[in-house]
C-alpha cells in the first residue's frame, strides 16, 4: 500500500461514514441522479481497502462489492471533482470480465464524479449506471453531477460532526454519572434553559414540568435570593461584568441548598457580549434554620433587561455534587467558550 493510499484510507475512516445507517438526504440525492440521467442505478460509493461500500444506492440490492469489481476504484484515481465515464464496459478491458459487467447485473454504462473531503482526500464517487451502452453525457449533465458530488461531500462533513457530537454527548453523560457534574444550556434566542438529567435531579424537578423560561428558572432560588440573582444576571448582560456570590436554591420538597455562583461574560471578536452563564447549583444538607430565621441579603442593582444583548448565543454550564457527603458549598469557575458556547465547571471548596 502506498503512503498516499494509506492517508486516503485514514481520511475515509475518520469520517465515520463507513457502515453507517441510511441517510435520507443521501438517499434522495441518488434517486435524483438516477432520474436526471434516466438511469436504472445510482450510487454513492466509498472505496475502502478491499471493498467498495455503497453509502447510498438506488436500483441495487447489494450493499457492497469487492474493490476489484469497482468502477469507482478507478474513478478515484482522477482528481477530486473529475468525471469518469465508461460508455460501454464490455469494450473496456479493465471491466469487461468483472462480475458487475459479465454477471447477471450486466452493467454497460458508467458515469461517476469523485467525492472528496475538504482536504482533497478522494473517498469514493457519485455515479450512475445503465445496463445498455450510452454515449458520454453532455457537459451540462456532467456539471450537474459534479455539483451534486460537492453536496455529497458537504453532507459527509455534517454527518461527521454529528458523530463527534454524539460521542461528546456520551462522554459528557458518563462524566456526569461519575463526577456529579450536571450541565445547563441557556439559549439566548429562545430565552429558554435546558438541563441535563442530573441538573433536574439536583433541583428535584421533573423536566416535563419545567418551563425553562427566566421566570420559572429564577423561582428555583430561595425566595429571599431571587431578586438579587435576577438583578445580577441583568447587570451582567447590560455591562459585560461577571459576578461571584453565595445564594440558595429551594427544591420542591422544601430542601434549601447553598450554592456559590460565579459567571464570566465573554465577548466575540466584534466586541458583542456573549451570553452570561446561568447560575450553577451544588447541594448542601438541609438547613436547620427556617427561611424566616435567615438574614435577608441586600438586592443588587435594578437594571432593565437589554434587548440588544439577547439575540444570538447559547450557554453551557455545569453543576457538581459534593463527591463524599453532598454537604459542602461549591464554586463555579469558567473554563472557556467556543462559537458562542460558554462552559463552566463547579468545584467544591
Amino acid at each position: 500500500m502506498t503512503r498516499s493510499e494509506a492517508e486516503r484510507l485514514a481520511a475515509l475512516r475518520s469520517l465515520g461514514v463507513l457502515d453507517a445507517p441510511p441517510d435520507p438526504e443521501l438517499d434522495a440525492l441518488v434517486r435524483e441522479a438516477a432520474a436526471r440521467f434516466n438511469a436504472p442505478m445510482a450510487v454513492i460509493s466509498l472505496v475502502d481497502e478491499n471493498r467498495q461500500w455503497f453509502r447510498a444506492r438506488h436500483g441495487l440490492e447489494m450493499s457492497q462489492t469487492p474493490r476489484s469489481w469497482s468502477f469507482c476504484a478507478h474513478a478515484i484515481q482522477q482528481a477530486a471533482g473529475t468525471a469518469f465515464v465508461v460508455p460501454d464496459a464490455t469494450l473496456d478491458p479493465r471491466f469487461a470480465q468483472t462480475p458487475l459487467v459479465a454477471g447477471p447485473l450486466g452493467v454497460r454504462f458508467y458515469a461517476g464524479v469523485v467525492v472528496a473531503d475538504r482536504q482533497g482526500a478522494r473517498l469514493g464517487a457519485l455515479s450512475v449506471m445503465d445496463t445498455r451502452p450510452r454515449p458520454a453525457p453532455d457537459a451540462a449533465d456532467l456539471d450537474w453531477l459534479k455539483l451534486v458530488a460537492r453536496i455529497v461531500s458537504e453532507r459527509f462533513e455534517v454527518l461527521r460532526r454529528d458523530v463527534l457530537l454524539a460521542e461528546q454527548s456520551a462522554v459528557a453523560e458518563m462524566t456526569e454519572s461519575i463526577s456529579g457534574v450536571a450541565t445547563w444550556k441557556y439559549d439566548v434566542q429562545t430565552e429558554r434553559f435546558h438541563g441535563s438529567p442530573l441538573a433536574y435531579a439536583i433541583h428535584g424537578i421533573d423536566p416535563n414540568d419545567y418551563q425553562g423560561d427566566m421566570a420559572s428558572t429564577f423561582e428555583l432560588y430561595a425566595e429571599e435570593d431571587r431578586q438579587r440573582v435576577t438583578d445580577l444576571v441583568q447587570h451582567a448582560l447590560a455591562t459585560g461584568e461577571g459576578y461571584h456570590i453565595k445564594t440558595r436554591i429551594r427544591r420542591p420538597d422544601g430542601a434549601v441548598r447553598d450554592v456559590l455562583l460565579k459567571a464570566e461574560c465573554r465577548h466575540n471578536a466584534g466586541g458583542s457580549l456573549r451570553p452570561v452563564p446561568r447560575q450553577f447549583m451544588a447541594p448542601n444538607r438541609h438547613r436547620g434554620a427556617t427561611t424566616a430565621q435567615r438574614t435577608p441579603r441586600a438586592p443588587g442593582p435594578q437594571i432593565d433587561w437589554p434587548a440588544a444583548t439577547r439575540p444570538f448565543h447559547r450557554v453551557v454550564s455545569s453543576t457538581k455534587l459534593h463527591p463524599l457527603n453532598r454537604t459542602q458549598p461549591a464554586e463555579v469557575k469558567s473554563c472557556g467558550c467556543t462559537r458562542g458556547l460558554t462552559r463552566a465547571q463547579v468545584h467544591t471548596r
